[in-house]
Parts: C-alpha cells; structure tokens; sequence
C-alpha cells in the first residue's frame, strides 16, 4: 500500500516541477503580442513574395507551352 503513495507522489511532485518551470519561461504579455505581431507580418510577407514568384513561373511556363506548340507546329511540315 505504501508503494502505490510513494508512486503517486513522486508523479505528482513531478508534473508540479514541470508546470512550474514551464510557465516561468514565458514573457510578458505585451512583449509576446509584439513579437507574435512581428511573427505574423513576417509570414504575410513571405507568403505575398511567395505568391508573386509562383505567379512569374506561371507566367514563364506558359511562354514556354507556347513556344513549344509553335515549335512543333513548323517543325510538323515536311522540309526538302
């Protein structure tokens, strides 16, 4: 019987240590909002100059689809 308590403290001791030191590491609220902020406008940007690039290779793809139609169409005709 004594054993089952001794487990059940040590658990339990040890999940209060764990929570303690994990809210001590967070920051201040404002500070975490401004950093969050931060964060946020960052991946907007990466995310718009993601966008634009994919927007030029579809741009690049598609000149290529074309010359390549263009391309097969006269090299199609027979050349003496």
């Amino acid at each position: 019987m004594k054993l089952p308590k001794a487990m059940a403290f040590v658990l339990l001791a040890g999940g209060l240590v764990v929570g303690q030191e994990s809210t001590s590491a967070a920051p201040a609220s404002g500070q975490a909002q401004g950093n969050l902020s931060q964060e946020v406008k960052a991946l907007r940007d990466a995310l718009a100059q993601q966008q634009r690039e994919i927007a030029q290779q579809q741009r690049e793809i598609q000149e290529l689809t074309q010359r390549l139609a263009t391309n097969d169409s006269t090299s199609a005709t027979p050349r003496l």
